[in-house]
C-alpha cells in the first residue's frame, strides 16, 4: 500500500520536505517532487502533518497558520485540505522566555492519481520552525 511520512528542515527560510532522513520514507508509488508530496492511485488517503513553531517572548498575540493544499489535474487551483491557526502567546501577557506551540492536523480524503499535496506556513523565518527528530512531519497513506 502506498505511504509516505516526510520530516522537514529549513533551508534558505523554507520548510523543506526530505524522505530520506531518521525515519522518513517513501513506499509503494509515492514520489516527492520539489518538497511536494506526489500520490500514486485513486484512493482514501490519510493525510497527517505537525508543525512546532516557536519563538522568543511575547509582546502581544502572534498569529500562527499551517495549511496543506492539493494540486489536482481536475481544477486549475490548489485547494486548500487541511487549515489550521493559533495564537503562540495569551496576548494579555507579556514576557521574553523561549515558547512553542505545535499544529496538528489529520484527516481522510480521497484522492487521484497523480494528486501533489503542498504545505505552507506562516510566519517563516530560520528560527520559527524547529526541526529537531521527529518535531515536524508530512505523511500519507492509503486506507
Amino acid at each position: 500500500k502506498p505511504a509516505a511520512h516526510l520530516e522537514g528542515i529549513i533551508e534558505n527560510q523554507k520548510l523543506v520536505w526530505l524522505s530520506d532522513i531518521n525515519h522518513a520514507f517513501l513506499k509503494d508509488g509515492m514520489k516527492l517532487e520539489n518538497s511536494k508530496l506526489v500520490v500514486p492511485s485513486h484512493s482514501l488517503y490519510f493525510i497527517y502533518s505537525q508543525v512546532v513553531f516557536k519563538g522568543q517572548g511575547c509582546n502581544g498575540s502572534c498569529s500562527l497558520s499551517y495549511s496543506i493544499y492539493r494540486f489536482s489535474n481536475h481544477y486549475p487551483v490548489e485547494k486548500i485540505l487541511l487549515s489550521s491557526s493559533k495564537t503562540a502567546c495569551d496576548g494579555s501577557v507579556q514576557h521574553t522566555k523561549p515558547w512553542m506551540q505545535p499544529i496538528y492536523q489529520g484527516a481522510i480524503f480521497m484522492l487521484d492519481e497523480g494528486d501533489i499535496l503542498l504545505t505552507e506556513m506562516y510566519p517563516m523565518s530560520d528560527q520559527d520552525i524547529e526541526t529537531s527528530d521527529g518535531n515536524t512531519y508530512l505523511g500519507a497513506f492509503t486506507l
